[in-house]
């Protein structure tokens, strides 16, 4: 019975040094899952954030065309009004 005892006990501590294996890869396993999610997060957070910056960018892009237009049918408005008062003053003369 001794024998037996002693192979019993020596294929138990053989079990739990594999489950003890097995356990330490599920552990790592489940960290760098953890990590994979957390990137993935972090990924995902940055590119809404570009999203955001980006949508910005063109609002205020498309506002500054949108002066740009302004200033510009501004300028030739003021170029027609002074050809016109140089025809006045031409026709006038």
């Amino acid at each position: 019975m001794g024998v037996f005892l002693t192979a019993s006990i020596g294929t138990v501590m053989s079990n739990t040094d594999e489950l003890m294996q097995q356990l330490d890869v599920a552990r790592r396993e489940v960290a760098l899952r953890r990590i994979q999610v957390q990137q993935h997060r972090e990924y995902s957070a940055f590119l809404e954030r570009m999203d955001v910056s980006t949508l910005v960018q063109r609002n205020e892009l498309a506002m500054l065309e949108g002066e740009l237009n302004r200033w510009e049918t501004l300028a030739r408005r003021i170029s027609q009004l002074i050809a016109s008062h140089v025809r006045r003053s031409d026709a006038g003369s």
